[in-house]
């Protein structure tokens, strides 16, 4: 198991991003409407989240750290640093997603008199899969307690939110994030409304996508630094692209699925499939690094011309069926129009070569038979790999 264990690098459905929105609709109930337009969320500037004031001059009125560690117990001596280099302004805060059981008796020095933020009663940390709760009851106050009016403005806020980090995220370096709403902005995105149904599902996905990685992590026996590599290698990357690129990534991930279907916005995302498969294989290989390249994940194996394509595809159809299979794969990459020679499809359960099922291959030329061809080809390599196979070939290397 992993001693760190922590959530990933941070990108828009972060636990800091959370954090933040729940610090600032606290703070929003305390002033005067008329004043929102003076005071700001702000991320990954002063610490990672921080509200001030910027009337005739900036003011920051309170500043948070937020960590993720879930391994440990909470022992105060994890947060020895943060205590120490705390950027200060009289308000500093430190979230934890686990109890600091030793908070009043350790003997770690806190010599910036960091306090714990206050969830609610006397809990003084907040989980991961706890802080949504805890913004719906911040939120409910402004739809007259209505529950599902309340998930519905979470929704709307989280996705201008997320929009503005995957825009700073892909633009700019992290020296120059400019990463902030006035309290103004963040009560016209409540008053937006609901998201459209296509930006709904693509911010489920999202939010799928990643919640799925922080599951995954907390029960790895990846190593600190494989989780770190691959979070701002692959995760932060796929999680920060725009919605053109990021659904031609859920695409990808899919191949398998019925063309019509994988047509159709309902279908893009297999939640199981990147839990079995897809964060299985990406957190199981050390040993050959993953690529990002053209919204695909791939390994290249070394001293081989081989790809290894990630997937998410699960199906568990016997082999009769493989015809099947192969066919909307086949069919599903013309329409995408990419070009793939001797790339294997990592899935769940079956292996082939895509040239053994001729059947499904009537209008398909093969490379070898007839090289100058302007159509969809595939090498006689290119084919599907099970899971543990392409796990056992990757990390033996």
């Amino acid at each position: 198991m992993s001693n760190r264990n922590a959530t990933a690098t941070w990108s828009g459905f972060a636990h800091q991003g959370q954090v933040g929105l729940l610090v600032a609709l606290r703070k929003m109930q305390e002033i005067d409407q008329a004043e929102y337009s003076q005071y700001y969320l702000e991320y990954e500037n002063k610490e990672d989240v921080a509200i001030y004031k910027h009337a005739e001059t900036l003011k920051y009125l309170s500043v948070h750290q937020v960590k993720a560690y879930y391994s440990g117990g909470g022992v105060k001596s994890k947060y020895k640093k943060a205590l120490a280099d705390f950027e200060c302004c009289g308000e500093d805060y430190l979230h934890t997603v686990m109890e600091v059981e030793d908070w009043d008796t350790s003997k770690t020095e806190n010599p910036k008199d960091v306090k714990r933020y206050l969830y609610s009663g006397s809990k003084f940390h907040c989980g991961t899969d706890e802080i949504g709760g805890f913004l719906i009851e911040e939120l409910k106050q402004l739809s007259d307690g209505n529950v599902a009016t309340a998930k519905l403005l979470l929704q709307r806020l989280t996705y201008e939110l997320d929009q503005k980090i995957c825009a700073e995220h892909r633009n700019k370096n992290k020296a120059n994030y400019d990463v902030k709403f006035s309290f103004a902005e963040i009560k016209a995105s409540l008053e937006n409304g609901k998201l459209q149904q296509d930006e709904s599902l693509i911010y489920d996905y999202r939010k799928a996508f990643y919640e799925i990685f922080v599951e995954r992590i907390k029960i790895t026996n990846a190593t600190d630094s494989h989780i770190e590599r691959i979070s701002e290698k692959i995760i932060e990357k796929i999680y920060n692209l725009e919605d053109a690129f990021f659904i031609r990534f859920l695409k990808f991930s899919d191949l398998c699925e019925n063309p019509d279907r994988l047509k159709q916005v309902a279908f893009w995302f297999q939640k199981d499939g990147f839990r079995d498969v897809f964060f299985n294989v990406l957190l199981g290989v050390e040993k050959v690094p993953p690529l990002l390249k053209d919204e695909v994940v791939q390994y290249n194996v070394p001293n081989s011309s081989d790809t290894l394509v990630l997937t998410s595809m699960i199906r568990e159809e016997e082999d009769a069926n493989l015809d099947y299979m192969v066919a909307n794969i086949i069919e599903n990459i013309s329409q995408l129009n990419v070009l793939w020679e001797s790339h294997q499809l990592i899935n769940r359960h079956h292996t082939a070569k895509f040239v053994e099922h001729h059947n499904t291959l009537k209008n398909l030329v093969i490379k070898d038979e007839l090289e100058e061809a302007h159509i969809t080809y595939f090498s006689k390599k290119g084919g599907l790999i099970k899971r543990e196979q392409a796990k056992e070939i990757l990390n033996n290397v």
